[in-house]
């Protein structure tokens, strides 16, 4: 949502004229403030999960721990 703010707030000329990398450059820097800490919190969280599944012996993620969930596979 926040990476479509900016490139609705880019212009047409200058987002054709632009290399992909800088137009990507362009689009985050106009994307609202908010757009940072969101990222920066998705990435925390999804690091966490990660970290969180592989050490502990069941491979369960924080979600199935608050759900109090757990995979059963059956053949």
């Amino acid at each position: 949502m926040a990476l479509l703010i900016g490139t609705m707030n880019i212009a047409d000329a200058d987002y054709y004229m632009l290399w992909f990398l800088e137009c990507t450059e362009k689009i985050s820097q106009l994307a609202p403030a908010w757009y940072g800490l969101v990222t920066l919190l998705s990435n925390i969280w999804t690091w966490g999960e990660t970290i969180i599944m592989l050490t502990n012996k069941r491979r369960r993620p924080p979600h199935d721990f608050m759900a109090g969930t757990v995979v059963v596979y059956t053949p």
